[in-house]
């Protein structure tokens, strides 16, 4: 033992008992497992299952054993000694999701059932692991114990470790880039699905958190990472203000490279990994959503040396200006349109993007080219785009108003737009909006006095000053 760190010592003292009755009733079970009713996975090289391959029977006979806590005194007692010794030592309650409560009490557990034999579980991984690294159930307690202090160790921690897999479809590089202090974007490499598989794959069968078919479609990654103290914060509390860190960062950064060029890079999934002051001390679990998903048909998105810089640029500015109402509409609809399998309904996100940073109240179609056509002067022809954005608001009205399905528009008219020009307008809108924020936004006070910033105020104003400069030019008079 390593007297550098008394506690430690004090808690290996405390497993020793149970460690030591724990590895004298595993091989008693193991004769009671069919070895060949227990299939589990090995992974190949490229992350995928090797078809009918055979594991050994280690966490059937853990389990039986983690079954005879009712019946088995010095299990039952070695658990009691070492679960009052982790009460006073640990800095939080060292449950991660259970319904115990504050009744965690040895005592309290009892009466609850599950919540001991979940104890009692959490309290044999230590071993489980140390026979899973053997590749046998018969293991010495020196190395029981050894297994047990690298979770003791975490387990006396004040921190937490995140650690975040966000898969991507339709999505290619060709090295890791960092786009923030805790986010790094690349592909996603054969040992990493491996990686994954093992974790979120076999341990769940037959309901695993992970498919592999599912996996091996997917090229290309998100990964954040981030330590945090608990201080006064609970755990939960702490879990759950980090989850939605780390699914807005990500968010933004889907926004950021969608806002960079085209293609139809997604996420709807992302693996994470908790490492923190609990009894079981990695807790691996899964979260989907579809808000941030694509058809995945479509173009490749490919993130080049040359992308990045852009990329990192457009997410330092969604930070800066995360409260303007309009930019946030807009780019939720913008991300909206990537999950549509109905062209027609991908037109409709994509104009109403656009309504959100340039009409109000009343003529919203004039608004809509005249203003539109104003923000892009300096990135697009002017004809071209006022002719564009009047094609797609004709198109988005006879699709909502008339009910035309995006076959019957296209045989309507055959020189209707095309959905890659109506991505490709929104996208520059968007960027434009961003990248001139501060020149753009009008500041001005409502009737209650408050201050409101206003786009179309900044645009008609830009309108005007191009009409009183062509004005201007052909008569030498100013307009007022």
């Amino acid at each position: 033992m390593d007297n550098a760190n008394p506690m430690l010592e004090e808690l290996e003292t405390a497993y020793r008992p149970f460690a030591d009755r724990f590895l004298t009733i595993v091989p008693q079970l193991s004769s009671r497992v069919d070895v060949s009713r227990q299939p589990s996975i090995q992974f190949g090289a490229d992350g995928l299952p090797k078809q009918g391959a055979t594991f050994n029977h280690l966490a059937a006979v853990v389990q039986l054993a983690c079954d005879q806590y009712g019946t088995d005194a010095t299990l039952f007692a070695s658990a009691r000694s070492l679960w009052d010794q982790l009460l006073q030592r640990l800095p939080i309650y060292p449950f991660q999701d259970t319904a115990v409560g504050d009744n965690n009490s040895f005592d309290g557990l009892v009466q609850l059932g599950g919540g001991l034999r979940m104890l009692v579980g959490a309290l044999a991984r230590p071993i489980y692991d140390a026979m899973a690294s053997h590749g046998s159930i018969h293991v010495s307690t020196e190395s029981a114990l050894h297994s047990f202090r690298r979770y003791a160790e975490t387990w006396l921690s004040t921190e937490l470790t995140w650690r975040v897999i966000v898969p991507l479809n339709l999505f290619s590089a060709e090295r890791d880039y960092e786009l923030g202090p805790s986010l790094t974007i690349g592909p996603l490499r054969p040992e990493e699905k491996n990686d994954l598989l093992e974790r979120y794959w076999a341990p769940y069968r037959p309901f695993p958190l992970i498919d592999p078919a599912v996996l091996s479609t997917m090229h290309g990654k998100f990964r954040w990472s981030r330590t945090t103290a608990l201080g006064h914060v609970t755990r939960e509390q702490l879990r759950w203000q980090v989850q939605e860190e780390w699914r807005a960062t990500c968010r933004n950064a889907l926004i950021a490279l969608r806002l960079s060029h085209g293609g139809m890079v997604g996420f709807d999934r992302a693996y994470y990994i908790c490492r923190g002051p609990a009894i079981i001390s990695e807790v691996a679990d899964v979260w989907r959503d579809d808000s941030f998903a694509s058809t995945n048909y479509g173009t490749m998105y490919t993130l080049a040396d040359d992308d990045v810089e852009r990329t990192r640029t457009q997410l330092t500015l969604l930070q800066k200006h995360k409260s303007s109402k309009a930019l946030a509409l807009a780019c939720d609809r913008f991300l909206q349109s990537y999950t549509q399998l109905q062209p027609e309904n991908r037109l409709i996100d994509l104009v109403v993007a656009l309504e959100s940073l340039l009409t109000d109240k009343d003529d919203l179609s004039y608004k809509f080219r005249l203003r539109g056509t104003a923000l892009l002067r300096h990135k697009r022809s002017a004809q071209g785009t006022y002719d564009l954005l009047n094609k797609m608001y004709s198109a988005r009205s006879l699709t909502v108003h008339d009910g035309l399905s995006w076959q019957e528009l296209t045989k309507k008219d055959k020189q209707a737009v095309q959905l890659n020009e109506c991505e490709d307008v929104c996208r520059d809108a968007i960027r434009e909006v961003f990248e001139q924020y501060d020149a753009l936004m009008s500041k001005t006070k409502d009737s209650k006095g408050k201050e409101k910033v206003r786009l179309t105020q900044s645009l008609d104003r830009i309108i005007l000053d191009l009409i009183n400069t062509e004005f201007g030019a052909k008569t030498g008079a100013k307009t007022t």
